[in-house]
């Protein structure tokens, strides 16, 4: 299952109304128990062409869940991490 801003009804004017300058696109590209696998995109609105991309890879141990607040902080911290290393933020 593929979705993206192209094919949800009604999306495209949303995103014309907030009027961003790039859109980060995320696909889980591996899934198992407690642990996943995302590939990251960010895409030039104007141009439609990928700017930047990256992948991020999420686990919990033995003792939590991946929907644990934590392991999800712990995610995103990752990733913002790696949007201000590569220059982007």
């Amino acid at each position: 299952f593929r979705l993206g801003f192209w094919t949800m009804p009604g999306i495209n004017k949303k995103i014309d109304l907030f009027n961003p300058d790039a859109i980060l696109m995320i696909r889980q590209s591996i899934s198992g128990d407690e642990m996943g696998t995302f590939e990251l995109t960010l895409q030039d609105v104007e141009t439609k062409k990928n700017v930047w991309k990256s992948e991020l890879n999420v686990s919990a141990d033995a003792y939590t869940s991946i929907d644990n607040n934590d392991v999800i902080k712990k995610a995103l911290k990752t990733l913002i991490n790696k949007l201000t290393a590569d220059n982007v933020i």
